[in-house]
Order: C-alpha cells, then structure tokens, then sequence
C-alpha cells in the first residue's frame, strides 16, 4: 500500500512538473517517433490495471504511423487516457483503444463504458484541478486531462470527446501531422 501510494504521489508531482513545463512559454523541441510500437507498449503496460477490474481491455487498430511530438507526449497523453478510462470504467467494462491516419493526420482514441459525461461536464473536465461530484470517490486531483490538453495544444492538435451521460465516453488525440515513414526510418522509440 505504501509502494502503490508513492507511486501515485509520484505520477501527481510528474503531471504537475509536466503542466509547468508546457506552460512556459519555451519553443517546444519536436521528434520524430514511430507510434505502433510505442502505442503497443503503452497499452501493454495497463493491461495488469485493466484485468484487475475485469475490463475487457483490447488495442482494436494501431496503424504504422510516425508523428512530430516533443519528449514523452505520446506517453503521458495515451497514459492519462488510459488511466482514466480505466479509472471510471465500472468492473466488468470494455475499453478499446484504437491509432489510425485520417486525412494526414493520426488519430489516438480511448473508448470505454464507463458512466459518460454531460454537455456542460465535457467543458469542465479539462479545467485544472475540477474534479466532477459523481467522482469524488474515485482517487486523483483532476490535473490529467488539463495536462493533456496542454500538450495536444503544443503539438499542434486537440482532444475530442465524444461522451454521452451513462453510456461512456470516446476521447480521441486528434491532429498530429503524420510523416511519411521513410524520413524517419532510423528512428526508434
């Protein structure tokens, strides 16, 4: 329990770090990053979360794609997705995540059963520190979503949602330009 405690001050103290770095106003630094292998891992990596809810929890499509992306956005943007989503996701849920390329552009999405969101709840949520009053059982300080807003607005993109009150939610990572993948052949993340 201290362990799992730690571990979570520590994520909190990162986002934190995380939201005042991207609030500088610094020339952000791009990279070039193939994302299947990445998203794959990424996903991977909640798995043990998800099976401990009995969510069923599946990468549905995860396209061969590269995008520009400054250090760890990738990471923290799908992290905090995930998390969440496996967070408000009651046992027993589904979520699916989904990487593809639309009109040049490579979208990231988390789709999950949870409890869904209202109209005026999808505007909130990305308020720094808002936590909504059906969540207020649910661990957190309500700084993820703010954090990856933030970044999608730095790497030139936006995050969609597409929710409905009691029936789930859809957030999607929207925009980032995609490159053609033999300009970056040597580069692996």
């Amino acid at each position: 329990m201290v362990n799992r405690n730690a571990n979570r001050l520590l994520t909190m103290i990162e986002q934190l770090l995380q939201l005042a770095k991207v609030s500088i106003s610094e020339k952000p630094v791009f990279f070039p990053v193939k994302t299947k292998l990445h998203i794959q891992n990424i996903v991977e990596s909640f798995q043990p979360l998800a099976e401990k809810k009995r969510i069923e929890f599946t990468l549905e499509t995860n396209e061969e794609a590269a995008i520009n992306t400054t250090t760890d956005a990738l990471e923290i943007v799908l992290g905090n997705l995930l998390s969440n989503a496996i967070k408000y996701t009651p046992i027993g849920g589904k979520i699916s995540i989904a990487s593809s390329i639309s009109n040049n552009k490579v979208n990231i999405s988390v789709k999950d059963t949870g409890s869904g969101l209202t109209e005026q709840q999808k505007k909130d949520i990305f308020n720094r520190f808002e936590r909504l009053d059906l969540h207020q059982n649910i661990q957190g300080i309500g700084i993820g979503l703010s954090v990856v807003e933030s970044l999608m607005s730095v790497n030139k993109g936006n995050i969609d949602i597409v929710s409905e009150s009691g029936k789930g939610s859809t957030f999607t990572a929207v925009s980032y330009t995609h490159l053609t993948l033999p300009t970056i052949c040597s580069v692996e993340i």
